[in-house]
């Protein structure tokens, strides 16, 4: 066969692809329905978990953090509300299977490698670190559908929330060894993305929120009740029932870790750092250094290295201090601390980054960290040119975005 017969085959077979694509998502949107009433969901909607309406009704109206909080308690209920929308679409569609159950039919389930709960959520791990949550999971027509349902009606908040679903379509290519992986984007209002943003593999669907969610705040407790789900049958699975390939995250994480140890002693440049890990950018998106003793933050401070606004910590309390790097799409790598206070605070994170050659608290106490695990030699907290050296290393390292 000649080139421009080969080449010419490969176009039609493209252009077919994209009819196929496009019928599909022409089906899938006719069916969803257009308007629901929020009555008939009600008993359902307030068995869901809530994270944050405690904090909201302990707040006056008045309070500074109350808009806040209740756009935030909005963004609950509205994915509440379109889950157990999906969830009887999906009982009365025949195109529709595998559709995953979630909150509040299950029970947290956190798992080493796979899919589980994090917080009734369906959750995929690695080495027990969560990497990617998931609004709906769903077989359309045999092709794999995952949901992201966005409450943001801001222009300036879309980069990033793609980049989080180009992320996380990549990792279920992996996981399934699929190249078709399609994604539902629901969202409040009509034409918040311009034709460009999204590929052929995204299909957005307008669903405007209704406010009298918001009249069902006061019945709402916090953690919401498990309901047994009755119907269950070959249509719904939970996650861990899933059939996928091992992601070996830990595998993939270990290889960052040295490749970036080769990369900031000079062994190799950023470029060939790039070109060695872009495969599980997005994927690995922080690993461990190694680990410092209890007084490294005092030392730091003699050598001013730790911003001195910051001298509270109380040293008995660390239990650990972690060095670790961040690799976020279409940014500098971050050189952090991770500082873990004693067992009875293990929970809370107390996270500096490199800044200005001098390590600064966040405004922010993270939960749950996943820097905890595997660690090289410990590093000397006295050594100033080695923190200078990683912190550089981080600053001249720009993470590509997922194309």
């Amino acid at each position: 066969m000649s080139k421009k017969n080969n080449h010419r085959n490969k176009n039609e077979m493209h252009k077919e692809k994209e009819i196929e694509i496009l019928n599909l998502m022409k089906s899938i949107k006719k069916s969803v329905p257009k308007k629901i009433c929020v009555e008939n969901y009600k008993e359902r909607i307030i068995n869901h978990g809530y994270h944050t309406v405690k904090f909201l009704k302990k707040l006056s109206s008045e309070h500074r953090l109350y808009n806040w909080a209740l756009s935030n308690v909005k963004g609950e209920l509205y994915e509440a509300f379109i889950s157990e929308v999906l969830l009887d679409w999906a009982r009365n569609n025949n195109d529709v299977n595998n559709f995953i159950l979630k909150d509040p039919y299950v029970k947290t389930n956190e798992v080493e490698n796979g899919f589980g709960y994090d917080r009734r959520r369906i959750t995929l791990y690695g080495d027990s670190d969560p990497l990617a949550e998931f609004d709906a999971m769903f077989k359309y027509k045999r092709k794999l559908f995952f949901v992201e349902i966005t409450t943001t009606t801001k222009r300036e908040n879309i980069k990033k929330f793609l980049q989080n679903i180009a992320r996380k379509r990549k990792i279920l290519k992996l996981v399934f060894n699929s190249e078709d992986v399609y994604s539902l984007i629901i969202t409040i209002v009509p034409n918040l993305f311009n034709p460009s943003d999204l590929s052929i593999y995204d299909l957005n669907y307008y669903f405007p929120i209704d406010e009298e969610l918001l009249t069902l705040i006061p019945e709402i407790t916090t953690k919401g009740r498990i309901i047994k789900f009755v119907d269950k049958n070959s249509k719904f699975i939970f996650a861990n029932e899933l059939e996928y390939h091992e992601l070996e995250y830990k595998k993939k994480r270990t290889y960052v870790r040295r490749q970036f140890n080769k990369y900031y002693k000079g062994k190799i440049t950023s470029e060939e750092f790039i070109q060695k890990t872009q495969d599980v950018f997005g994927i690995v998106q922080n690993f461990s250094l190694g680990v410092l003793p209890n007084t490294a933050l005092n030392v730091f401070l003699e050598n001013g290295l730790l911003y001195k606004k910051y001298t509270g910590f109380n040293i008995n309390r660390i239990r650990r201090i972690v060095v670790g790097v961040k690799l976020e799409l279409g940014k500098t790598a971050q050189l952090r601390l991770y500082v873990i206070p004693s067992r009875f605070y293990s929970d809370f994170i107390y996270t500096f980054y490199w800044k200005n050659n001098q390590f600064k608290i966040r405004d922010k106490v993270l939960k749950k960290s996943c820097f905890l695990k595997t660690f090289d030699p410990k590093f000397d907290p006295n050594d100033k040119s080695l923190w200078e050296q990683l912190g550089n290393a981080c600053i001249n390292l720009k993470i590509p975005k997922i194309d």
